[in-house]
């Protein structure tokens, strides 16, 4: 997989007004109403009889997502078991800017502990063979402890729909199975998006600044206004 992290910083004036020549946003966390504003919640594994804890929330103050908790193993499976923060739409009829256009996922992030097991997810695209609970593509996310935000490039060739539901990794990835990768039609309005903490032991604080497609052809490029 590839990842590119650039340091970054993000002022006021980056808000939803931020359209880079090759981007198209997609998320942003001000607390404003519009088309890049969305309901955050939080989901862990007791549902499957796990001990993680978690909360996700939207800081409108600082603009950002905040995902914290801690991920633990679940009795029944000896195994870590996750923590998730997605998605849902605020408004009926919401949807995501077109992204068919673009290369990958652009996130404006930091972690500020030590752990290895951050994805991201969109859509719910679910092939044939899948594993029950994996819905949508997933990619795993390359992140390291600081204390200033970053930017992760993600490329959509990161991500696959044929996922392990115990543990977040990839069973068939898009490298080398290329009907698993992201298609079009999801591309065209993601639905919904989650950030996860899985397959891995440990405290989690996660804050999220901006998510943006990059990498996107001229025709494709969205000029996104409160």
């Amino acid at each position: 997989m590839l990842f590119v992290l650039v340091t970054a910083t993000l002022g006021a004036s980056d808000r939803v007004s931020l359209a880079l020549l090759d981007r198209v946003p997609l998320a942003r966390f001000d607390g404003a109403t519009h088309r890049l504003d969305h309901k955050w919640s939080e989901t862990n594994d007791p549902v499957m009889g796990g001990q993680s804890v978690g909360s996700c929330s939207v800081n409108a103050s600082n603009a950002t997502l905040t995902m914290i908790g801690e991920v633990k193993n679940v009795p029944s499976l000896g195994a870590p078991g996750f923590i998730e923060c997605k998605s849902s739409p605020k408004l009926l009829g919401h949807t995501f800017p077109d992204a068919s256009g673009c290369t990958g996922l652009a996130l404006m992030l930091r972690s500020t502990t030590e752990f290895d097991g951050f994805r991201l997810s969109f859509g719910n695209a679910h092939p044939k063979g899948g594993k029950f609970f994996a819905y949508g593509y997933k990619a795993s996310l390359a992140t390291t402890p600081t204390t200033e935000f970053v930017e992760l490039l993600v490329p959509f060739s990161s991500f696959t729909d044929f996922w392990d539901d115990a543990t977040g990794e990839p069973i068939k990835p898009c490298a080398s199975f290329p009907e698993y990768c992201p298609d079009a039609a999801t591309l065209q309005d993601v639905r919904t998006l989650s950030f996860w903490a899985e397959g891995a032991l440990g405290n989690v604080a996660l804050e999220v600044k901006a998510i943006d497609a990059y990498g996107c052809a001229s025709g494709g490029v969205e000029t996104v206004r409160a």
